[in-house]
């Protein structure tokens, strides 16, 4: 259906190369541009990434200076119903003066006073849309499960006859069954480098802890442990991931811990064994006793023993948006799949995102989509599609997570550390979006309050530039959301 709204360079480094060359490609790396042949000697020493990464580097634009951050504002909303409309040639106005770009090049900013699209280019032709995708991928999850939805990780005991000792005269040994219910944020060690816990993320202790109360009521002080993460059919791994996005997404399962990294903040290969483990050990704290663990089926007649739910969808999709969470934006994927004939593959889930997506009424003409995290090169989506995934939180409170889970500009989330060149600074504190970055892709989707108190959403991508003009790329996609921001255009 088609809308008609339609590197940082590091101290070792600096001193190795000597002060002049260390200038030169500090301001070449604050300006974009660097002489090809410096470029070649800077990738050579690891001050730039290399031209044949698949995808860029966390540090690769943290200035060389960190920026104070802008203070966090409120996250209040005007009313989307301002009954001056924008000014579209005014808007024109002050886009222009953020300058050009190269590359193909998609913008759209959509006043939600009306719907209508303020300005457009290439609004709906299809482009890489990156990490943006993560927006339309939560606004159909939102749709399909609703905001207050939980994820439920259970154990269950099958009424089957018990696991037979491993030597003779030895007690039978029941069998239990963790079984993963696609909760992307289920806690052992916590989330982040800092362990952060989440007030209602739900954790494996907790349900070790049910577990093990159940079967002493059942007087039961040893089992065999079994996991089941079956709900995911199809295999872990996309297809169109290369071997080195390991270091950017987890192998996708129903069950894992810790938003799929393990205790040593690694990516395990194997995480639904790595969680039942982590339970064996939990449940041997509880008194119960393991004596075996391996992958098992959970018969649909099990008697559940225990159960705990995942934090509700809405701060699940807030934190998929400010932490750009590859893994739970791929859980959420294989989540939509299973509501296609219980198949939570991959191809399920995006043959029925762009299921959803078009009942919602987005763009989809020419939309070709593969993953949910946005990392596949091979997703095409328009930026039309992109900014009214945005404009649902404006107008529907049941998506409303798309806007208060976006990162603020210049203070927090994956903003923190941008909008610090010139003529950005009118977007600090006031631009909030969505970020997405490959190797020439880089596209930026918020909303911003403009200088007349009015909303506006907006969704700017730029794709297949060339690679060294990266850093001046992000550069304008800032200077376009900052001159929304200064745009008194109503």
């Amino acid at each position: 259906m088609s809308g008609s709204r339609t590197s940082r360079i590091g101290p070792a480094l600096l001193w190795v190369i000597g002060p002049s060359l260390a200038l030169v490609l500090l301001v070449g790396l604050g300006t974009g541009i660097l002489p090809r042949q410096l470029q070649q000697t800077g990738r050579e020493w690891g001050a730039l990434p290399p031209v044949a990464a698949a995808t860029l580097p966390p540090g690769a634009f943290t200035p060389a200076e960190p920026v104070a951050p802008a203070a966090t504002p409120e996250p209040v909303l005007p009313a989307a119903d301002s009954p001056t409309p924008v000014d579209a040639d005014r808007l024109a106005e002050r886009l222009a003066d953020a300058g050009s770009t190269g590359g193909d090049v998609a913008t759209v900013v959509i006043d939600p006073a009306t719907g209508d699209q303020v300005q457009a280019e290439n609004a709906e032709r299809p482009m890489i849309p990156a990490s943006t995708l993560k927006l339309p991928v939560s606004a159909a999850a939102l749709q399909a499960f609703g905001a207050d939805h939980r994820f439920s990780t259970t154990v269950v005991m099958p009424t089957a006859e018990p696991t037979a000792p491993e030597e003779p005269g030895q007690p039978e040994v029941p069998q239990i069954v963790l079984v993963g219910g696609g909760d992307p944020y289920l806690l052992d060690q916590g989330l982040g480098a800092d362990g952060e816990r989440p007030e209602e993320a739900a954790g494996i202790d907790e349900l070790a802890e049910l577990t093990a109360g159940a079967l002493a009521a059942d007087g039961v002080t040893e089992v065999a442990l079994g996991f089941d993460a079956g709900l995911f059919g199809g295999p872990d791994w996309n297809e169109d991931w290369p071997e080195n996005y390991r270091s950017q997404v987890t192998p996708i399962s129903a069950l894992w811990l810790d938003g799929g990294f393990g205790a040593d903040r690694t990516r395990p290969s194997e995480p639904a064994r790595e969680a039942a483990e982590v339970f064996a050990e939990a449940l041997a704290d509880h008194d119960i006793e393991v004596t075996e663990t391996g992958p098992a089926t959970a018969p649909a007649t099990a008697r559940t023993l225990a159960e705990v739910s995942s934090m509700p969808l809405r701060l699940i999709v807030e934190r998929v948006i400010s932490h750009s969470d590859n893994n739970a934006a791929e859980v959420l994927l294989r989540q939509l799949g299973t509501l296609v004939s219980g198949d939570g593959s991959f191809e399920a889930g995006t043959a029925r995102l762009l299921q959803v997506l078009d009942e919602l009424g987005l763009d989809t003409d020419g939309a070709e989509l593969r993953d949910g995290s946005g990392l596949s090169r091979e997703n095409r989506l328009s930026t039309a599609a992109v900014v009214e995934s945005i404009e649902l939180g404006v107008v529907d409170d049941n998506y409303r997570s798309l806007l208060t889970g976006m990162s603020v500009a210049g203070a927090e989330g994956t903003l923190r550390q941008r909008f610090v060149e010139p003529g950005t600074d009118p977007g600090r504190g006031e631009v909030r979006a969505k970020t997405g970055t490959l190797r020439q892709v880089h596209a930026l989707a918020g909303y911003v309050i403009d200088d007349d108190g009015g909303l506006l959403v907006f969704a700017f991508v730029i794709n297949g530039d060339a690679p060294e003009n990266d850093y001046e790329n992000r550069t304008w996609l800032e200077r376009m959301a900052a001159e929304l921001a200064g745009c008194g255009c109503r």
